[in-house]
């Protein structure tokens, strides 16, 4: 049998449905049983990061009621991990530490990282203008939010001081990070599950 479903009938929300059930069911069992739960592969590139925003918002929920409720879900956040080609996504934390040295010094060549807003509360990820009067003359100075330094590692958080993940937001877009944090929920492209052989 064939099953035929259009473009919008659903079928990303339905699986990611199935794989957040997983996630939480593997938590309730043992909640100490952290580590990858889901691997999701994409063809394409820019299908996997438009995958990755969705699927970003369903992990922010997973972990807000993780937060809530770490004497049934334990004490390991709930993540998830982009794993594409370093076109896309750095591979390594040197290389991501100096893009965002780029990017805070406004430099012309920088390259902007992929998640351009929080998925829990929607502020804007990137540069944010500060005007200030300067001997009546107006001065604009751009600051890059969203992105940090902590311990030669790179770190995504809301600028909103607000929302709930304005310390650290659960997504990781460098290799590296994900090796060592082994995100609950992995997206990646066809040609980096193949460097695994």
């Amino acid at each position: 049998y064939l099953i035929w479903f259009p473009a919008g009938g659903g079928k990303s929300w339905a699986y990611l449905v199935v794989a957040a059930f997983e996630m939480l069911l593997r938590r309730l069992k043992n909640p100490m049983d952290a580590g990858v739960d889901i691997i999701m592969r994409y063809t394409l590139r820019l299908l996997t990061a438009d995958q990755f925003q969705r699927s970003s918002r369903l992990i922010c929920a997973l972990e807000y009621l993780r937060s809530k409720n770490e004497n049934k879900l334990g004490l390991t956040p709930f993540s998830i991990g982009i794993w594409v080609g370093s076109n896309t996504t750095p591979n390594k934390n040197l290389a991501a530490l100096q893009e965002l040295s780029k990017l805070e010094r406004n430099k012309k060549d920088a390259k902007q990282f992929l998640v351009h807003n929080c998925p829990w509360c929607g502020a804007h990820l990137g540069y944010y203008e500060e005007k200030k009067l300067a001997s009546n003359k107006k001065k604009k100075t751009q600051y890059y939010l969203g992105y940090k330094n902590k311990k030669n590692r790179l770190i995504l958080y809301c600028p909103d001081k607000s929302c709930h993940f304005h310390e650290e937001l659960p997504i990781y877009i460098v290799d590296e990070t994900i090796y060592e944090k082994r995100p609950t929920f992995l997206i990646g492209t066809v040609d980096k599950f193949v460097q695994l052989v």
